[in-house]
């Protein structure tokens, strides 16, 4: 997730997300990020893409929770559109330019190199 002023936030989603995995997220980690990021604001406005999980009714609940709502009329598949898709150019450079191939390294270590590159 990055913000309107450049704010990011970065965390690992389970491969097998389900809508209450998604909403404990936005619960624990979304939510509280979009409060820190807007403090100020009662509402908040969020752009995400068609995935189902991401608008199934637990996660609209949690986004209720947290006064965000999503954009509405944004095409449901847009990479071409979605400014976070700018962010995996800067965060492949990071990764090849900060971290060797180690073939040593587990999946774990690679998924906390994915996280530190998007924030870097």
């Amino acid at each position: 997730m990055t913000t309107s002023t450049g704010k990011i936030c970065a965390f690992l989603i389970p491969s097998t997300c389900t809508a209450d995995v998604w909403a404990g997220i936005v619960r624990t980690q979304l939510g509280p990020f979009m409060r820190r990021s807007f403090p100020n604001r009662s509402n908040r406005v969020i752009l995400l893409d068609g995935e189902k999980v991401l608008r199934a009714p637990a996660a609209m609940s949690a986004y209720r929770d947290f006064n965000i709502s999503l954009l509405p009329g944004w095409p449901a598949n847009s990479p071409e559109l979605n400014p976070q898709e700018n962010v995996w150019p800067l965060a492949e450079a990071h990764l090849r330019n900060d971290f060797e191939d180690d073939s040593t390294d587990t999946f774990e270590d690679f998924q906390a190199n994915i996280v530190y590159a998007v924030q870097n």
